[in-house]
């Protein structure tokens, strides 16, 4: 799908659907909206997600507005503020300005019950969820069928999930990822 006119300073790809914050802070979206997911909520944000058939965005001051699909509470956003957010397939996640981790929505294969800790970075795929811990290691907890869940060892500066692999950037540059390898082709 096309995406509106403007500039924009973040993106994300959902399910069937696809969202945006303008420089300005508003969130756009477009593409399915048989749940509402691409009915933007109104306000400022600084951070935005979109999962299956839902979409999350932290709000200027940190709270949480979603919308959407909510047949398993992903969108049911807690209160408190938060420094990032992610969406799975059915579930939600998200750093609070503590650095610890809240998840919401789905649990059926353990994907939100979060680890104790401290964290930079947080992500979720369609069944799992991985962070960063302040330490750089990876956490990973959720679906583990393909091995997407069974996180590496070693130092890490970013971290990205799909819905049945994980990537990261390890501390020396180098991409690794860990999970399904059905697609793992070059593209062309």
């Amino acid at each position: 799908a096309d995406a509106p006119d403007g500039t924009y300073t973040a993106i994300t790809a959902g399910g069937s659907h696809t969202c945006a914050l303008t420089t300005g802070g508003t969130a756009t979206c477009w593409g399915a909206n048989d749940y509402g997911q691409a009915d933007a909520a109104g306000g400022n944000y600084t951070a935005i997600t979109a999962g299956g058939n839902h979409t999350c965005a932290i709000a200027t001051g940190g709270a949480i507005r979603c919308w959407g699909d909510n047949d398993h509470g992903q969108a049911d956003a807690p209160g408190g503020n938060y420094t990032a957010i992610t969406a799975g397939g059915n579930h939600t996640c998200a750093l609070t300005t503590g650095g610890t981790i809240r998840c919401w929505g789905d649990n059926d294969h353990g994907q939100a019950d979060a680890p104790g800790g401290n964290y930079t970075a947080i992500t979720a795929g369609g069944n799992h969820t991985c962070a960063l811990t302040t330490g750089g290691a990876i956490r990973c907890w959720g679906n583990k069928l393909f091995g997407q869940a069974d996180a590496p060892g070693g130092n890490y500066t970013a971290i990205t999930a799909g819905r049945l692999h994980t990537c990261a950037i390890a501390a020396d540059g180098a991409v690794r990822c860990w999970g399904t390898r059905y697609f793992d082709r070059p593209a062309g």
